[in-house]
């Protein structure tokens, strides 16, 4: 069935070019994009196996032949490389996909493709927001796989993308087959399996990105506990989340699945580790010590103090005191 696959891809490849460039040079502003500037615009290209623009997902396969110049689109792409290997420029940055790796593009991420030949396959879904949107929800509701990556493609100001080598992934690979061939070898779509079938794609690709992401190590909990220790008194989640590179929703349900606390438990109970520690070894006056733990409420402070350990912050020095 490759093969096959492979041969209509390689055809609509070439077919594309032509339309594409219609006897010109650089002409895919004109044909991909209505405004001045080139934003790619999902109806302007419909689904190739049904000609409706109004479908949810659609095909289209990279021309080859030539480089594609810089642009944005008003959808998610998702970018296979069925063969050979393509370079994306995002950023002045270079990114190469091997065969079988998959790239996707958020509705406002502006990036090139640098020129590929007629041996270098690459075959674009087409995906409108809406149904990502509607994907990730049911995520959310059904499963504990990380969704917030994947939403942020949807934000128009965050210009994200996201790199996934599954070169070696036969789960993924199979997948590919099947939604590709159902536009290229089957009479007829079914926009129902295909909706299924990219949805099955979306959640393997999630768990790629729980595998890939910093908090894939064996020192974790290490690092992260190492964070709160040395910057408990200006630390927020937020922060951790920024230091990280992840998202704070995903970062939230990390340390909720895997340590068993919130952020916040953590980061108050380091604060308050910290002040008995200057409460016993120094003479500190106790309003210094709870501005340097990060506190600036000294009553918040010291209704947590008694709810923790029974008895006030002065009685705690006068009973712990090492001097």
């Amino acid at each position: 069935m490759r093969e096959k696959i492979l041969n209509e891809l390689i055809k609509l490849s070439r077919e594309e070019r032509a339309f594409v460039t219609a006897g010109a040079e650089n002409k895919e502003q004109e044909f991909y994009s209505r405004s001045g500037r080139f934003i790619i615009d999902r109806r302007r290209i419909s689904d190739i196996s049904s000609g409706d623009p109004t479908v949810s997902i659609g095909l289209r396969t990279h021309p080859s032949g030539g480089p594609f110049p810089e642009h944005m689109h008003n959808f998610i792409e998702l970018m296979f490389v069925y063969r050979g290997r393509i370079t994306h420029v995002i950023e002045n940055k270079r990114i190469t996909l091997e065969e079988g790796d998959i790239i996707i593009l958020g509705r406002s991420t502006s990036h090139s493709i640098e020129t590929t030949s007629e041996n270098e396959i690459g075959v674009n879904l087409i995906i409108s927001c809406d149904l990502l949107e509607s994907i990730l929800s049911d995520m959310r509701k059904e499963s504990t796989l990380a969704t917030s990556e994947l939403q942020e493609l949807l934000d128009v100001k965050s210009g994200r993308y996201l790199l996934f080598p599954t070169s070696h992934d036969e789960n993924v690979s199979g997948l590919m087959d099947n939604i590709i061939s159902s536009y290229v070898l089957s009479e007829s779509i079914n926009e129902y399996i295909l909706r299924t079938s990219l949805s099955l794609l979306i959640c393997y690709l999630s768990s790629y990105l729980e595998s890939l992401s910093p908090f894939s190590g064996k020192d974790i909990k290490t690092r992260l506990l190492n964070y709160v220790s040395t910057s408990y008194s200006t630390a927020t989640l937020a922060e951790a989340a920024d230091f990280f590179g992840l998202s704070v929703p995903y970062l939230s349900r990390w340390i909720a699945k895997n340590i068993g606390k919130t952020f916040k438990e953590l980061l108050m109970n380091e604060r308050f580790s910290a002040a008995c520690e200057l409460l016993s070894e120094t003479e500190m006056p106790i309003s210094d010590i709870i501005r340097t733990v990060g506190y600036e409420n000294s009553s918040y402070f010291h209704k947590e103090f008694k709810k923790r350990f029974e008895i006030t912050p002065h009685e705690y020095r006068k009973k712990n005191t090492n001097r």
